[in-house]
């Protein structure tokens, strides 16, 4: 039987809506007020079946959740500086679209496994599944994106979830219509949630999950008993609690419900990504100017003026995926880089230290020949 705990009210997103009505303040655009409309609208009806017969949305409630999502987290991202409080409304009505749209996902999967009869498919369940992490994902965005705690028990929901893809033999599954399986869905849930969101800004936090998508396909995820190796991030499945890094001591658990979080191919995927990118922007500069060419004895960078090439190193460096996933918080450092561009403003850029993950290292090791080191 499968019973998940994460507890939704969307009383205090309705309350909000609610002032924000009585204030009688609007957004100046005829647009953002037909969204925002829509998705109160929307939060009221979600409310009302929530509330009281527990009604699951309809599948044109469901279609538009998912249209309003991403415009709601624009409208946040652009009303910040002139319309502040509109730009709060669209991330309360974004975050608990999204949390409504989990919690009627995960109905739907509980009604597809309690189907355990002769004429059952798992077809249905593996779609369930995908669906409720998926819809788990966007939580987690839009979270990250409003520097918001998560739901009680949404930790411990996704680690149940997952069990339950594993009892089944689902791990390697792909829902209908989808491009990832359950497995690499749940491990980009994953490293979502061991990246440092909290400080980064949101343009940032979007290009981390545009990442973190690809990603996941990359993540390793072993029996902590049986990893070789126990450099990377420890998933408590009985905790409701995001993973942690091997290097942080934690509560002690059953080896059963531990698992190891693997990393190093990731940071090793979005290393070639970042070099590819930046040799694609050199070939970009390579047109404007064919005379800095290689031939010509010149760098891209070296041939450009002395606060263009600054400005460069500070864009490239702070995009850096690398900088993305959150170390230790007594391991971070920081870096302050002057943007030639805007003489004399600060640019805080957060780094991870040399030493941290310790997974990139081992990889690094690897890479040159060296044995990892042993586990104990």
């Amino acid at each position: 039987m499968l019973t998940l705990v994460m507890a939704i009210d969307l009383a205090e997103a309705v309350e909000f809506a609610d002032l924000m009505r009585a204030s009688g303040e609007q957004a100046g655009e005829h647009g953002a007020r037909q969204t925002l409309a829509a998705a109160e609208t929307l939060l009221r009806e979600l409310h009302a079946a929530l509330s009281g017969s527990n009604t699951p949305l309809l599948p044109a409630q469901r279609a538009q959740a998912d249209r309003l999502l991403p415009t709601l987290l624009e409208l946040a991202r652009r009303l910040d500086t002139s319309q502040p409080q509109q730009a709060l409304f669209a991330m309360v009505l974004a975050q608990a679209l999204a949390a409504g749209r989990l919690h009627q996902a995960k109905q739907a999967l509980q009604q597809e496994a309690g189907r355990n009869g002769f004429f059952s498919s798992n077809k249905g369940k593996i779609d369930a599944c995908a669906d409720c992490l998926a819809c788990a994902i966007e939580v987690l965005r839009t979270h990250a994106l409003g520097y918001s705690n998560l739901p009680s028990g949404f930790w411990l929901d996704c680690h149940r979830l997952y069990r339950y893809v594993q009892d089944g033999g689902w791990d390697g599954k792909t829902a209908t219509g989808k491009n990832d399986t359950l497995g690499a869905l749940y491990r980009q849930l994953l490293l979502l949630g061991v990246a440092a969101g909290n400080r980064l800004d949101p343009a940032r936090i979007e290009c981390l999950v545009r990442l973190v998508r690809e990603g996941g396909k990359h993540a390793q995820l072993l029996p902590l008993a049986s990893a070789v190796v126990d450099n990377g991030f420890i998933v408590n499945l009985e905790r409701d609690a995001a993973p942690r890094h091997s290097s942080i001591r934690g509560k002690p658990a059953a080896e059963h419900a531990q698992l190891l979080l693997g990393v190093h191919r990731v940071l090793q995927s979005w290393e070639e990504k970042s070099q590819a990118t930046v040799q694609l922007d050199a070939a970009a500069q390579l047109e404007h100017d064919p005379e800095t060419a290689p031939g010509a004895g010149l760098s891209t960078t070296a041939a450009l003026p002395a606060p263009a090439q600054q400005a460069r190193r500070v864009r490239t460096a702070a995009c850096h995926p690398r900088s993305l996933l959150a170390g230790p918080a007594n391991h971070r450092r920081r870096q302050v880089a002057t943007c030639g561009q805007h003489a004399g403003v600060q640019h805080e850029c957060h780094w991870l230290p040399a030493a941290w993950p310790v997974a990139a290292h081992a990889a690094a090791q690897r890479r040159a020949g060296a044995d990892p080191p042993p586990r104990t």
